[in-house]
């Protein structure tokens, strides 16, 4: 009965996952994330390479999977879209199934739900891949889960006669997690940061700081570089490791430690609002989601620590006040796995974490919510354990569909669910993908595009917006799909950027003066000026499109 109300309840998060992401597949266009995932990839099938070719600060493994799958669907924001929905619903099932590891079905129901059902402004307006780099990490957070139980039922199997248990994690299933964070490494530096964390604590935990220990580390080193050697032999076999190791382990992440010219700072603590709206209620809720992880982690960190100091406390022997030791007393149990396996997911979000404290906006918040998602349905279930009704866990499932409906309410899901239920604003289908709100303007920006330029002729899109780019089905002379502060480092990269334009046969040039978050001192003309000079000088605006000008190139300035 159990495994079949598991298996029912797993369908249902599914599906309502799926009836989810499908409301949103029309909504909205990322025109800077979205974009520079699409036509990076778009790059990649026309025979570039990355780093190389196409400049980007991510690691390569979210490109080439869109690549691929263009190559096997065609080229359409639809086919991303799919990829993200897919890769949300594994990471909805990946976490009930984590969570059912340590909870009833109502509770790890709550868990997958949260994931799968939840932040829909993120993936309507943002990027439409953000859980990309979930659904892997949590994947090898499960096996290493599943290889110390079995590791922990063999040690009571095989304990000694003096009551000694000795726990050893099997080797398959450290190279097997060790491969898996490999392969968060190709998508995202942060999981792969985390899990190397939280997986060395585990094999620490059990095995021991010696030797021992570092045998089984060395197994997880093992199966990291079986996936990450062929990915850095490939890149210098092309002469792009050098940039590949640098957007990788500098430019994207330090740029969160050391402080960028994009951070925002943490949103201040509301408690509830005088101003009754929903919008007010939203941002009060939104402030304390980004404060509710820390003390998730927190205490389950400490929850670690405690078992471990109170089993290091019990040692095999006792002594008397007076120093005459007593008789020997049976070897303490180990750490219970359940308190290890929230340790080691506290460990992981925490590490996550990092990227919600650089920008902390919600757009990069809700991505890296789902180890709170697991820990919190968690503390809700021991909550309803402890305090709940006795006989009655028939009415934890009311109680867990009220957090579910109110999450949705607070996010604001029933916008896009009107327009799907009611075709309400329809939303119709420009070349590659739908439209953007205001989606007039860019729509008739892409016809316009497409109206001054051949299909081999390359455009310029100055300096976000590379959906541009993709949906207008025009190729870019330079590495550069988007330019932002401290890309172009010195003036002969600044110079060689000028000169690829320049000498390109583009005609057409698509330029925002207007900064992302509309602060004068993030434009172009504020921290690149050379080349806001260079437009000027070789090019006119001749029509505007919103916040979009249409530049083409002045008469006798041509290639040289």
């Amino acid at each position: 009965m159990e495994r079949w109300s598991d298996r029912m309840a797993l369908a249902a998060l599914l599906l309502l996952g799926l009836a989810y992401h499908l409301c949103l597949l029309g909504e909205g266009v990322g025109l800077i994330d979205e974009g520079h995932l699409a036509n990076g990839a778009r790059r990649l099938v026309a025979g570039e390479i990355l780093y190389r070719d196409v400049y980007t600060v991510y690691p390569p493994a979210s490109f080439h999977v869109a690549g691929w799958l263009f190559e096997l669907f065609g080229t359409s924001l639809f086919v991303t879209r799919g990829l993200h929905a897919a890769m949300t619903l594994l990471l909805a099932g990946l976490a009930f199934e984590a969570s059912r590891r340590w909870m009833p079905v109502p509770f790890a129901f709550l868990a997958g739900a949260l994931v799968a059902a939840t932040g829909w402004s993120v993936v309507a307006e943002g990027s439409h891949y953000a859980y990309l780099y979930g659904a892997i990490p949590m994947a090898a957070l499960l096996v290493l889960a599943r290889a110390d139980q079995c590791a922990e039922q063999q040690a009571a199997r095989d304990a000694d006669p003096s009551g000694a248990v000795r726990i050893e994690l099997g080797r398959g299933a450290l190279v097997g997690v060790g491969a898996l964070a490999g392969l968060a490494l190709a998508f995202r530096l942060e999981p792969f940061v985390g899990l190397a964390l939280a997986g060395g604590v585990v094999v620490l935990v059990r095995a021991g700081v010696g030797g021992r220990g570092l045998r089984q580390l060395a197994w997880l080193v093992l199966g990291t570089l079986l996936v990450a050697v062929p990915i850095g032999l490939f890149y210098a076999a092309h002469g792009a490791f050098g940039e590949l190791f640098r957007a990788v382990f500098w430019t994207s992440f330090g740029q969160y430690l050391q402080g960028g010219e994009f951070n925002l700072p943490m949103p201040p603590l509301e408690w509830l609002p005088a101003d009754p709206s929903r919008r007010a209620l939203r941002r009060a809720f939104i402030s304390w989601e980004f404060r509710l992880p820390v003390l998730l982690y927190a205490a389950a960190i400490v929850e670690l620590v405690v078992a471990g100091w109170r089993r290091r406390g019990a040692g095999p022997t006792g002594a008397s006040a007076t120093g005459r030791t007593l008789a020997p007393t049976p070897n303490p149990a180990p750490i219970p796995t359940e308190t290890l396996q929230r340790g080691a997911l506290a460990l992981f979000g925490s590490v996550l974490y990092l990227r919600a404290t650089g920008r902390s906006d919600y757009y990069h918040l809700a991505p890296i919510l789902f180890p709170a998602y697991v820990l919190g349905a968690d503390a809700l279930a021991r909550a309803w354990r402890r305090f709940g009704p006795a006989r009655a866990k028939i009415l934890a499932w009311p109680l867990v569909v009220v957090v579910v409906v109110s999450s949705l309410f607070l996010h604001e899901f029933d916008r896009p669910l009107r327009r799907a239920l009611h075709h309400a604003d329809e939303v119709p289908v420009v070349p590659g993908g739908p439209r953007i709100e205001r989606a007039h303007q860019l729509d008739d920006l892409v016809r316009d595009v497409r109206g001054r330029t051949r299909e081999d002729e390359p455009i310029v899109v100055l300096p976000w917006y590379p959906i541009v780019y993709f949906l207008a089905e025009r190729s870019n002379p330079t590495r550069f799909d988007w330019l932002f502060p401290g890309y172009l480092k010195t003036e002969a990269e600044v110079g060689a950027f000028i000169d690829a334009i320049d000498r390109s046969a583009a005609r057409v040039v698509v330029y925002s003066p207007i900064s992302i978050d509309d602060r004068e001192d993030r434009s172009l003309a504020a921290f690149a000026p050379e080349i806001d000079r260079f437009l000027l000088r070789r090019f006119e605006p001749v029509k505007r499109y919103g916040r979009f000008w249409v530049l083409v190139r002045r008469s006798g300035n041509g290639p040289d």
